[in-house]
């Protein structure tokens, strides 16, 4: 049995590659594409997984400050490039249908930049302005890319290809950013403007915004500007009282030791 099948792969080794080289060449290449195209989604299987696991250990991270700030998980699924990318909701995960790059920092960013979009306070984006609403998706990808340590790299893409050059374009998105930018050095972001515009969007679920909201959240913002950036000494309010929205900040002195 041995010598009858060693004899019959001499045979197609001499038929194809000696008798018949172009059909050599042509099942070579066959293999070729078939090894490469198993190497390619292997790659697009591990590279998605690496992305969910690290968006997924920064959503529990979140929701240990605010108890779902981000309700939903997230999928990765690789389309081609043709396609649009985007992202939508389905069995309480975002999935983000993305074109597959070799450069992984791409990858990362681009992954957190959709799924902020659809996973950040949903409820409230019929309530506060369209930039705002931006502005936090693009903070809140910082904010993730930023503390995924060993893929540091991703959190430069970011900032050089995509957030910079989405605030050159836009000064009111650029103001927002930095607004957002201060509240999170002051540890005001997550636990108190994303908290309350969470409760403000379970409060007004299912109610057609005429603009009142609106221009609440963003009263709200500047309130909280205004102490983010308060200098030491300053008095500024701490309390913002609207129909909606209704928050009094307590400030906690830091003290310094000097050894």
């Amino acid at each position: 049995t041995f010598g009858v099948t060693a004899g019959f792969f001499i045979w197609l080794i001499i038929y194809l590659f000696v008798l018949h080289q172009e059909k050599g060449e042509r099942l070579i290449g066959w293999l070729a594409k078939f090894i490469a195209w198993t190497g390619k989604k292997a790659e697009k299987t591990a590279t998605a997984m690496n992305i969910q696991g690290k968006l997924n250990s920064f959503v529990a991270a979140i929701n240990t400050e605010v108890e779902g700030l981000l309700p939903y998980g997230l999928k990765i699924k690789w389309i081609s490039s043709e396609l649009n990318r985007e992202s939508f909701i389905s069995d309480d995960k975002v999935v983000v249908m993305l074109d597959f790059h070799s450069n992984q920092d791409e990858n990362l960013s681009k992954a957190t930049v959709l799924y902020m979009n659809k996973a950040v306070i949903p409820e409230a984006r019929p309530h506060i302005h369209f930039k705002l609403g931006k502005a936090i998706d693009l903070m809140m990808a910082k904010k993730a890319l930023f503390s995924f340590v060993e893929a540091r790299s991703s959190f430069g893409y970011f900032v050089n290809s995509v957030l910079r050059p989405e605030m050159e374009r836009d000064q009111e998105l650029k103001d927002f950013c930095q607004v957002i930018d201060a509240t999170d050095e002051r540890g005001l972001f997550t636990r108190v403007l994303l908290r309350e515009l969470l409760e403000l969007g379970r409060r007004r679920a299912g109610i057609t915004e005429i603009g009142d909201t609106v221009l609440e959240s963003n009263n709200f913002t500047k309130f909280l500007k205004e102490i983010a950036q308060k200098e030491k000494g300053q008095n500024v309010p701490l309390t913002f009282t609207g129909r909606n929205i209704k928050v009094a900040i307590i400030l906690v002195a830091r003290f310094e030791v000097e050894q």
